[in-house]
C-alpha cells in the first residue's frame, strides 16, 4: 500500500491515517471528514501536504476545487517529494 501511496499523484479520501501516510511520503493528500484531528491539522499547517475539509455543507466542493488546483501544478510530485525530505 505504501508503494501505491508513494507513487500516486494525490490521495483523496476520508481515512486520516492514509492521508497522513501519503503526506509523509510526499504525496499531496485531501482529507474529507467531519472529524478533525490534531495531526492532520499540523500536517496541513506545517508541511502544506495535507488539506483538511470538514464542513459537511462545503467539504466536497472545496476538496474538489483544491484537487483541481493541485493537479494544475505540473511540478506537483517534485514539490511533494521536496517537502517529504524536509518532513
Amino acid at each position: 500500500m505504501h508503494d501505491l501511496l508513494y507513487y500516486a499523484t494525490m490521495y483523496i479520501g476520508e481515512g486520516a491515517t492514509m492521508a497522513s501516510e501519503a503526506a509523509i511520503l510526499g504525496t499531496p493528500s485531501i482529507y474529507i471528514n467531519t472529524l478533525r484531528l490534531s495531526y492532520t491539522d499540523e500536517e496541513e499547517a506545517k508541511y502544506d501536504l495535507l488539506y483538511n475539509y470538514s464542513d459537511p455543507k462545503t467539504a466536497q466542493r472545496e476538496a474538489l476545487k483544491k484537487a483541481i488546483e493541485l493537479l494544475g501544478n505540473k511540478n506537483l510530485k517534485m514539490n511533494g517529494k521536496k517537502k517529504e525530505i524536509e518532513y
